[in-house]
């Protein structure tokens, strides 16, 4: 099963904006354990969509885990070119204010 769906298709405000928190809690533990490249790289569209694809197919495993909502909106918008450049200008965005420096 596929998952492909346009940016704006049924995300809320809201889902966003716990995307954006996120990013901005993420950004310095992915700085300090030198993950933050492979962030960088997944939001590369071709990784980005093979990555929320796999996440999708394990899913049914992390039922019940608190605040995986989050990260089935991360899996959402690397699943398409707009999400992943939302992403893309996020973190750019994040970057420039300073978070996980």
């Amino acid at each position: 099963m596929l998952y492909w769906q346009a940016m704006n298709d049924e995300f809320t405000s809201e889902q966003l904006e716990q995307v954006r928190a996120w990013l901005r809690d993420a950004m310095p533990r992915l700085r300090r354990t030198g993950i933050d490249d492979i962030a960088d790289l997944l939001t590369q569209t071709p990784l980005g969509f093979m990555t929320s694809q796999a996440f999708l197919m394990v899913r049914p495993l992390f039922n019940g885990v608190r605040g995986i909502e989050v990260y089935d909106s991360l899996a959402r918008l690397l699943s398409t070119p707009e999400g992943t450049e939302w992403l893309r200008a996020e973190i750019a965005s994040l970057q420039e204010k300073g978070f996980g420096r």
